[in-house]
């Protein structure tokens, strides 16, 4: 069994998450009219303006997104790795509780365990 340091884990899940949009959100959909998922997604990787960012501390996304500044081109990435510490219903209440004070700068997210996935 191979263990990954920190940051050799962070670098995998932040590949993970640039595989997924090319797999994902970047290819046209037929649900969606032919469009993907995130029309904007396939620029801004190109433009290098998305920026990933692998935490274990949920309450890092909130510093984070007090550091961030709106009118930025940088789509900001967040992979919560400490799922397990919320349930889907509280990671949803957390979600629309920090989009309340969004000063600009919104959450979406999904929860692995939600059913949805």
């Amino acid at each position: 069994m191979e263990v990954l340091d920190a940051h050799a884990y962070a670098t995998l899940v932040a590949h993970e998450i640039e595989r997924w949009s090319e797999e994902a959100v970047q290819i046209p959909q037929k649900q969606l009219g032919g469009m993907p998922a995130c029309p904007f997604a396939r620029a801004a990787w190109a433009r290098d303006e998305v920026a990933i960012h692998v935490l274990w501390d949920v309450e890092m996304v909130t510093a984070l997104k007090s550091a961030i500044n709106p009118s930025s081109e940088v789509v900001h990435v967040c992979a919560w790795l400490g799922y397990e510490d919320m349930s889907c219903e509280e990671f949803d209440a957390w979600i629309e509780d920090q989009n309340k004070n969004h000063f600009g700068v919104w959450i979406m997210g999904f929860h692995p365990d939600a059913e949805i996935n």
